[in-house]
């Protein structure tokens, strides 16, 4: 086990067997990487910058698509995934509810494969826009300091976890914020922070 730390004191774990890479978990921080990777239980996926990643069409697949190419990748069924955007570069996914998010760089999000349960929740460090679809189910965003219940909507998360501050500011629909005790709803055109 090699354990490496990057100018965003980032670090990551690399099991090698030989040259193969069997394994890289996220701890911390965003990696210090030129490349976009998808983590789907020990499967990584390079993704070239401003690809779409589609997790809709085909169940436990995701589609890649960029400007040149298009593939197709298997995802751990009912596993939490990661996707991890280094800065300088940026993408968009569109998850298994229809819901898509624009990645800023320096940003990583976790998300399921599938949409179980009562409700919709992913994890976010960095800045993402995200169009959600509306559903009956509740969708959650946590970030390193709070907790966002989302009502069908769009609208911009900004938490860098080398900010003091994070901020949401809400184009359509409503948003609900909690930050230890205290929440706070959201109209258009709002700014919380």
């Amino acid at each position: 086990i090699h354990l490496r730390n990057s100018e965003k004191k980032s670090s990551f774990i690399k099991n090698k067997n030989a040259d193969t890479l069997k394994h890289e978990i996220s701890i911390g921080e965003v990696m210090s990487n030129t490349k976009i990777k998808l983590i789907s239980g020990e499967h990584i996926v390079n993704i070239g910058n401003n690809a779409v990643l589609n997790l809709t069409d085909k169940k436990n697949n995701a589609i890649i698509q960029d400007s040149l190419s298009q593939k197709e990748v298997k995802l751990q069924g009912n596993k939490i995934n990661t996707l991890i955007v280094p800065f300088g570069q940026r993408t968009s996914i569109i998850l298994a509810d229809g819901s898509r998010a624009y990645l800023n760089s320096g940003t990583e999000i976790k998300f399921p494969t599938t949409f179980t349960g009562k409700s919709r929740e992913i994890s976010v460090k960095g800045e993402i826009f995200i169009e959600v679809t509306k559903q009956s189910r509740p969708f959650i965003i946590h970030t390193p300091n709070s907790r966002i219940n989302v009502f069908g909507t769009s609208f911009n998360v900004s938490s860098y976890a080398d900010e003091d501050k994070e901020s949401v500011v809400l184009v359509t629909g409503s948003v609900e914020i909690t930050n230890n005790d205290h929440s706070l709803m959201l109209k258009p055109n709002e700014m919380a922070e």
